[in-house]
């Protein structure tokens, strides 16, 4: 079926920054929707995320070039993709009004349930393409990670954490995630692990952190967030942090990024409703040029890129 997102220029800001502006592209399923979030990306551009229907109800979705393809678990009620690897493998969780939830593999039309031996309940986000599965379950009132491969789930803890969450996985098997030590309020702190060894990620100046998503080079996407002024996605490039802010938005995340650092999320309008958004990273041409943007037919913006990297808009799409 023909995509339904209407695609809308979005100025991104990153207050303070001397890098230029930053663009995404904004997409709703269906058009003028009130609730989409995308939340990853593989390396053919393919996107995966969820959306609430005409019915209210929430379902995943698989954006690929000009189609979309609704996901809904048999047997529940609502279904959240989160990740897809590149042979198009789409990993989530699903659940029911008062029923546990419980973790997805979705191939070629077939749902695989996932669900951690005991737990109250199974969330899985993240897939390579060797089919490893991270996430989360609950069990005795506790968050765990986990990894999933060949039949087998391996507990993931951050040491010394109180909970911990496995957000994303790239092909070298290296995880990120999230972690609540017992200093953790209402903020949880980010993490990298690499052979086995944890390294906490946290934004400069931040309350706290989240990392979603990690591509086969090692670059970073998540969210930050203080109390008073708001949650912000970011980027982590070779080690270079960058908030993405979408317009005056002050609830938005970065949850995908592929290997060539195309990046998607979601951010939240005044009237609190949730939008998906595409973009790229990309070196800025020195000396700054101007760059034309053009969105759905019309001409939106021209803008000055200086700096060594920035948001740059590419369209993938037409409404």
């Amino acid at each position: 079926m023909k995509i339904a997102a209407i695609l809308t220029l979005l100025v991104v800001i990153n207050a303070g920054a001397a890098k230029g502006d930053n663009l995404v592209v904004g997409f709703n399923i269906p058009a003028g929707g009130s609730y989409t979030v995308a939340s990853g990306i593989n390396d053919l551009g393919t996107i995966v995320g969820s959306y609430v229907n005409t019915s209210s109800q929430q379902l995943g979705f698989a954006l690929a070039g000009d189609s979309v393809t609704t996901l809904q678990m048999p047997g529940n009620s609502f279904t959240t993709a989160q990740g897809i690897n590149d042979l198009g493998e789409v990993v989530g969780w699903a659940g029911s009004a008062g029923a546990l939830t419980e973790g997805f593999v979705y191939n070629n039309g077939t749902f695989t349930a996932l669900a951690v031996p005991g737990a109250a309940s199974t969330a899985a986000f993240g897939v390579n393409d060797q089919g490893e599965v991270v996430g989360q379950y609950e069990a005795n009132g506790q968050q765990y990670g986990f990894i999933y491969n060949n039949g087998t789930f391996s507990t993931v803890e951050v040491p010394g954490a109180t909970g911990t969450a496995v957000f994303g996985i790239n092909d070298s098997g290296e995880l990120v995630g999230g972690y609540c030590d017992k200093t953790c309020n209402s903020y949880s702190l980010g993490f990298a692990e690499a052979n086995g060894v944890f390294t906490t990620v946290k934004y400069p100046g931040a309350e706290g952190t989240a990392v979603y998503g990690v591509n086969d080079v090692g670059d970073l996407v998540g969210s930050w967030g203080t109390t008073g002024i708001g949650d912000f996605g970011f980027v982590d490039i070779a080690g270079e942090m960058q908030t993405v802010t979408v317009g005056s938005s002050t609830d938005s995340a970065v949850w995908g990024i592929n290997d060539s650092d195309e990046i998607v999320g979601f951010w939240a309008d005044p009237n609190a409703s949730f939008h998906g958004f595409y973009g790229s990273v990309e070196p800025a041409p020195e000396p700054p040029t101007i760059c034309l943007f053009l969105v759905a037919g019309a001409f939106f913006l021209a803008m000055a890129l200086a700096g060594r990297r920035s948001l740059s808009l590419r369209a993938k799409w037409t409404a």
